[in-house]
This record gives structure tokens, C-alpha cells and sequence, in this order.
């Protein structure tokens, strides 16, 4: 079985919401204030962003298929491309129902090692400035101090073992 879900529904991806401290409309919006198209909720920061829900609702499509009788709930795979790679690195680490997780281009923020800052490749002041409504505002402190955070994303790939990852 495949199973495909628009994380636009959930929260949506739209830089217009990439205001520090604020809120994007969705899920995150509903869960804080019970109004999916709520802007003006003040963000604390180390609340989730837009991954983390998006992320969310990929367990919450598990706990769904877990209760089907016609599929392997063993064998739950999540999928994605760019943000959305991220995004399934992220569920897969916070749910060990997943199965396996296929990062394609996962880039910054990814798989993408964030010490090592080779020319042309995103960067998290890139990110930052973008969509910065993925992450936690906390992140900010990181901006053009990429090689400076406490970690590194092989810790995040790490967090799905012994489970499989293809990257």
C-alpha cells in the first residue's frame, strides 16, 4: 500500500509565515489556540515549527495504518524529497513504529553534515532567512554559526537504528 498525505493541509509551507515569534496557520495554530488560521499566537522558542507538525502527522497516519488489518504495521516506511526528507528523518527518529525511513536531498538541516561548509551548499543562515518557520525560533542563534551547534545530523540518522535508512 502507498499512502500520501499534503503536509499544506497540516500547516502550511508558506514563507508569508516565516515571522519569528509568530505562529504559522494549521495544526500548530489549532493545537494552541483551537483556530487552524490563527496568526497572531505568540511562538515560544523552542516551540515546534512547521517540520516538527509535519512530522506529527506522520505518526498520526501510523496510528491510522496500525489499525487496518490489511497492512503490516511492521513494515512502515515514510518517504520524502527536500523538506519533506527532513521532515521523514524527523518522524522516523521521534517513532520507532517507522520502519525505515528514504531521505532524498535531505540538504541542511538533513543528512547534510552542518560542520562541513562546503561552498555552494546550504547553509543555516540560507535556511534561516527562507523558511525559517521549519525549526524552532531558538535555531536563529545558529544563523552564519553553522560549524558552532552542539551536534551534528549524523546524530539525528543515528536516533533511527537499529532500524533501516536510506539516504
Amino acid at each position: 500500500a502507498y499512502v500520501r498525505w499534503n503536509f499544506n493541509d497540516v500547516c502550511p509551507n508558506a514563507s508569508g509565515y516565516n515571522k519569528p515569534g509568530l505562529w504559522p496557520i494549521g495544526v500548530i495554530a489549532k493545537l494552541a489556540t483551537g483556530d487552524a488560521t490563527a496568526t497572531n499566537v505568540v511562538r515560544q522558542d523552542d516551540s515546534w515549527g512547521t517540520i516538527g507538525a509535519w512530522a506529527w502527522s506522520i505518526s498520526r497516519a501510523v496510528d491510522y495504518l496500525e489499525g487496518d488489518d490489511l497492512i503490516d504495521a511492521g513494515r512502515i516506511a515514510s518517504i520524502g524529497h527536500s523538506r519533506l526528507a527532513k521532515t521523514s528523518l524527523w518522524a522516523g527518529a521521534q517513532d520507532e513504529r517507522i520502519a525505515m525511513v528514504i531521505s532524498n536531498d535531505s540538504g541542511c538541516c538533513g543528512a547534510k553534515l552542518n560542520h562541513m561548509l562546503m561552498p555552494g551548499s546550504e547553509h543555516f543562515d540560507v535556511i534561516i532567512d527562507a523558511i525559517g518557520c521549519w525549526f524552532c525560533t531558538n535555531f536563529r542563534r545558529y544563523r552564519l554559526r553553522d560549524a558552532e551547534i552542539d551536534f551534528d545530523q549524523h546524530m539525528l540518522v543515528a536516533l533511527l537504528a537499529p532500524r533501516l535508512v536510506a539516504i
